[in-house]
């Protein structure tokens, strides 16, 4: 089976080289010390292993696929959010052209992984290009191979750490240790800003294209993958309001999406870090006062409520009161009029919220 992805098998194969070039020489040593081997094989399902009989790493070309779609799906959440947050709406969307493609490609490719469709790469659907025909296409490709990278240095990991496989040590505990290998690798001695951030990017990608594939099942042989996310996102001091944050958190929520539960509205203003580490609080059932998980039709009534036009006499009321708190300058009526539509958005958003939590789906 020829995959449209093997047209790009040479950076993929590069990546876990190309993920830290000033430790690609020692790499490349180690492994040629081990005579450790990097396959890529048709075979089906989530098909990245590291044998523990010989020094051979194996990669589906479908499970990469799904890693592909994933990163389409999750970069084009990642913009309409950012989108909708400038224009004033309280939830996302599936509008952009972009979103809905991927939200519709993630989905097929996870069917497929999982056993669901034999069907081919839909035709309509996006697919790797080269080159990529737009900036976007090539921003998803660099995250594609940040996140292969992570996730072939975790397979390299259980290979130069436990071969032979430790007979007294818990499967669980060896994915840690391979997790924190591969960590260490991509993000130790990095010092520009946007390396790191590049990095965190992957490690968000492949955790949560795991996530969704294993759909956060309690496991004793691999940790839960919101856990190993977010013990990745704490091994370097990341900006709580920073980009890896923010695109952790649209990784959660494409993933609830496919999966086509309730929406959730956020309801307090949070940094990053809390909204990503409160929603993955929400989707294991513990309840959070900054997201509410309300009905669909509810959601779209607050969305319009909150974008209506403000009313022009009460935005005047308004206006004129803090005019006189003011003690009625000349002059300068657009400081109280301007004043007067912030703070009427304001209580209109407290307005929707409090009717939002009274007809909240989680509601006590």
């Amino acid at each position: 089976m020829s995959s449209p992805l093997q047209i790009w098998e040479q950076e993929i194969r590069a990546a876990l080289f190309a993920v830290s070039p000033q430790k690609a020489a020692a790499l490349h040593e180690l492994m040629a010390l081990r005579k450790i081997t990097l396959d890529f094989v048709d075979d089906g399902g989530l098909h990245f292993r590291a044998y523990e009989d010989r020094p051979e790493i194996e990669v589906g070309w479908p499970a990469l696929e799904a890693l592909w779609c994933a990163t389409y799906a999750y970069v084009a959440l990642y913009q309409t959010r950012c989108s909708s947050q400038g224009s004033g709406e309280m939830q996302f969307h599936i509008g952009s052209r972009e979103l809905s493609l991927g939200r519709d490609l993630y989905g097929w490719s996870i069917n497929r992984l999982k056993g669901k469709t034999d069907s081919l790469w839909p035709a309509q659907l996006p697919m790797p290009t080269r080159p990529p025909n737009t900036e976007f296409d090539r921003f998803v490709l660099n995250l594609f191979l940040a996140g292969v990278a992570w996730i072939l240095h975790h397979e390299c990991g259980h290979q130069l750490l436990q071969r032979p496989r430790p007979a007294d040590r818990k499967a669980i505990d060896l994915e840690w240790e391979a997790d924190r290998h591969a960590t260490a690798w991509v993000l130790d001695g990095v010092q520009e800003d946007i390396v790191i951030t590049t990095a965190a990017l992957g490690i968000c990608i492949a955790t949560g294209f795991l996530e969704l594939h294993r759909d956060n099942a309690i496991s004793d042989t691999h940790p839960s993958p919101f856990e190993r996310l977010t013990t990745a996102l704490h091994y370097r001091s990341l900006p709580a309001d920073g980009l890896a944050y923010a695109f952790a958190l649209s990784v959660l929520q494409m993933n609830w999406h496919l999966r086509e539960y309730n929406t959730w509205i956020q309801v307090e203003d949070r940094s990053f870090s809390d909204l990503f580490e409160q929603f993955g609080a929400c989707l294991s059932g513990q309840p959070s006062s900054t997201w509410l998980l309300v009905r669909p039709e509810d959601a779209v009534k607050a969305d319009l409520a909150f974008a209506a036009p403000l009313d022009c006499e009460i935005t005047r009321g308004i206006a004129y009161d803090l005019w006189e708190n003011r003690r009625r300058p000349l002059g300068t009526p657009e400081v109280d009029w301007f004043a007067a539509e912030r703070l009427h958005r304001e209580l209109r958003l407290d307005a929707v919220v409090r009717w939002l939590r009274e007809n909240s789906a989680n509601r006590p």
